[in-house]
């Protein structure tokens, strides 16, 4: 704790910020303590890459896969193993690139990471820690809780888990891509639709305000997707809220296949459930279109909770 005086004169404490190797003393250390455990292994993965995938160095990696690990702070310790996809994210120094984007998350009520909201993004941090290491359904089912928009690069994330843990095929998740990055340039049409941008301007970020707007109609649209009470509800009433929304502007033909298989459902063998479906449009529907530009100010870097009780329960 230190001291120091505010603009009336009045004596205040402050918690200063850890620094930067407070996060690990590894290479890619991650922004954010919670992530520390994942981070270690995308970075082991990207010293893997590094030495030109020599066969020992995917070795310690393979040998990881339900490795019994422990993550010791403050005198108490924790055990875990790696989900073996995980593993492979890393081997394949996929794991870094998305550990270091789902930093740059904005969650669609606090805003944008700052000092003021740290608590909030310390929940989404611990999350998605135990989504990243457990890379299960429950894990998952909390992580998505969190409403965020995503960088495009945690695409792969969520590829990887809905084809290899859900077993859905490749055509359909990119199926249902399509239709979720639909959803989120509907919202963010919806946002900029007050400008008077001359024809054939350069698109610049979205201001305070239109950041709201946008977030407000991906949580409208969530909503609508997380009510359907079936299949052809989720469909039909979804695409039309957002077909609306947008002006009348059609939904993409690519999304074709993902409609069609959330509407035979199990009837056949490699239809999806309502909850499957609703899933993976939420999770798509997330990620930062392609169209929209980046806006220059990102998070602070190092916003923690200094409260050192706050430790990650990798099992809860």
């Amino acid at each position: 704790m230190f001291q120091e005086k505010n603009k009336k004169g009045e004596v205040t404490k402050e918690s200063p910020l850890r620094p930067k190797i407070y996060d690990g003393n590894f290479p890619h250390a991650p922004r954010s303590s919670a992530l520390g455990p994942v981070a270690l292994l995308g970075s082991i993965g990207s010293w893997a890459k590094e030495a030109e995938d020599t066969p020992w160095a995917l070795d310690v990696l393979e040998s990881l896969k339900n490795a019994q690990m422990y993550v010791i702070s403050y005198g108490k310790a924790q055990s875990f193993r790696y989900n073996h996809y995980l593993v492979d994210l890393a081997k394949e120094n996929r794991l870094s690139e998305i550990i270091d984007s789902l930093y740059y998350t904005v969650l669609l009520s606090p805003g944008p990471r700052n000092l003021d909201n740290r608590n909030d993004y310390q929940v989404f941090d611990l999350f998605t820690a135990r989504f990243l290491i457990q890379f299960n359904r429950v894990s998952f089912r909390d992580f998505l809780a969190q409403r965020a928009e995503y960088p495009s690069q945690t695409n792969i994330l969520f590829t990887t888990y809905f084809e290899k843990m859900e077993g859905i095929s490749p055509e359909t998740v990119k199926s249902a891509k399509a239709l979720g990055s639909w959803f989120n340039r509907v919202a963010y049409l919806v946002a900029i639709s007050e400008r008077n941008t001359p024809p054939g301007a350069k698109p610049t970020p979205l201001t305070a305000d239109e950041r709201k707007i946008k977030a407000k109609m991906l949580v409208e649209l969530e909503s609508a997707i997380f009510s359907a009470k079936t299949s052809d509800d989720l469909v039909s009433h979804t695409i039309a809220r957002a077909g609306r929304l947008a002006g009348g502007i059609d939904a993409p033909e690519e999304a074709g296949l993902f409609i069609e298989k959330t509407l035979v459902g199990k009837a056949m063998p490699d239809g999806l459930t309502l909850k499957q479906a609703q899933n993976m449009l939420i999770a798509f529907s997330r990620l930062r279109n392609k169209y929209e530009p980046k806006a220059s100010d990102g998070p602070i870097d190092n916003i923690e909770n200094q409260n050192e009780e706050d430790d990650l329960d990798l099992q809860a």
